[in-house]
């Protein structure tokens, strides 16, 4: 599956899949490859058949085959214990003795290929920690997300290189917790029993509440430009019935956007936004930050999030606050010049 997604990358022009899907390994190994990098060597594992299928699909292919192959009756005087197996070269026995492993332990090192390292600090050379992998991970995931952007805008994204980001997009956690860990990591918590979620008050529960003062002063602003579909819009403003409900903020201000921005909408502790959608127009990142500088508010916000599908690429001036970028899609140009990205699942 890995070779073949090597392989139509390297392809000069985009041929679909049932085109290569019915050509030949001989097509693919020479066929109009532009960079020698590309190309498999004359052993690679390379078929046409598998071209889009996912690494799950091959296994399952391959293992039927293997059963539905009949199994080479012994010649007379030949046993078990003879030591000759009817298999290939190419599939291990899970009774190999030590002795038998050896020959491979000896050429592992003359492989320029298939080893697996460990991730390590590159000032110290030590093992990366906990705390550092995660960090490492969130980067190489927003790379594959950028370079997934441009490639796709150019043109230069095989279905199958596709079909394989789009599986391994799939969000370990919800992007709700990934967020709450994200403003937790601005706004430590610190909850206490000794003092009860108004919310709550008069109920059979008692639910803990902040410990001391809550967390300030947020501001949302939500992309409501015409690239904004009302299945995203409406993802938007759950998210920030969310927020009010469940993050804890002594105030939250809310400002739609487009080319230009909508008065704000100032709401308290407790209180709850409209679910109306009030801009359809162009996008600019800059507008909601240019509104609440004008209005002298910019410099009251404790957090900004922001909500949109990416599509701009003209960024304000860093506020003096921390910055959530909520996204269901790819910035253009780039990820932004600052603040922490979070991907939106609809």
């Amino acid at each position: 599956v890995i070779n073949l997604i090597l392989v139509l990358v390297g392809l000069t022009r985009s041929y679909p899949d049932d085109v290569v899907r019915n050509s030949s390994r001989e097509w693919l190994m020479t066929h109009a490859v532009k960079d020698e990098a590309y190309r498999m060597p004359e052993d690679g594992l390379l078929d046409p058949r598998f071209v889009g299928m996912s690494a799950e699909e091959v296994y399952d292919i391959l293992d039927a085959e293997k059963k539905s192959k009949p199994k080479p009756e012994n010649k007379p005087g030949e046993g078990e214990s003879s030591g000759s197996g009817s298999g290939s070269g190419d599939e291990t026995s899970p009774d190999n003795t030590e002795g038998e492993g050896e020959g491979e332990d000896e050429d592992e090192d003359d492989c320029p290929w298939g080893h697996v390292e460990d991730a390590v600090n590159e000032e110290t050379g030590e093992a990366l920690t906990p705390d550092e992998l995660a960090e490492a991970e969130k980067e190489i995931a927003q790379t594959i997300s950028v370079a997934t952007g441009i490639a796709r805008n150019r043109g230069q994204m095989p279905g199958a290189l596709a079909s394989a980001i789009i599986a391994a997009d799939k969000p370990s956690i919800d992007w709700q917790e990934e967020m709450r860990e994200t403003v937790v990591d601005y706004f430590p918590d610190d909850f206490s029993f000794a003092k009860q979620n108004r919310r709550y008050l008069g109920g059979e529960l008692v639910i803990p509440a902040l410990d001391g003062e809550q967390r300030g002063h947020a501001c949302i602003m939500t992309d409501a430009s015409g690239s904004v579909t009302q299945t995203e819009f409406s993802q938007f403003m759950g998210d920030s019935l969310y927020i009010c409900r469940e993050m804890g903020f002594e105030q939250v201000t809310l400002i739609q956007f487009d080319w230009t921005a909508c008065e704000p909408e100032e709401l308290e502790a407790g209180e709850e936004p409209e679910m109306i959608r009030r801009r359809t127009g162009g996008t600019r990142f800059r507008a909601p930050f240019d509104k609440a500088d004008d209005l002298d508010i910019l410099d009251t916000f404790d957090l900004i999030i922001v909500f949109t599908d990416g599509g701009d690429d003209q960024y304000p001036n860093e506020p003096d606050c921390p910055v959530i970028w909520a996204t269901t899609g790819e910035f253009w140009g780039g990820p932004p010049p600052f603040g922490h990205v979070i991907k939106v699942k609809l």
